[in-house]
């Protein structure tokens, strides 16, 4: 979770890419990254 008042969006910007990004240990968090991809972050 990312905390808005703790975290710019910059920053979050780049959490997101390297989530996406990074193999996931099996598809324990498949579904979540499904989702974060579908969403228009530009």
């Amino acid at each position: 979770m990312l905390g808005a008042d703790l975290t710019d969006g910059e920053a979050a910007e780049q959490i997101l890419a390297a989530f996406l990004s990074t193999a996931a240990l099996g598809d324990r968090y498949a579904e979540r990254r499904a989702r974060l991809a579908r969403l228009d972050v530009s």
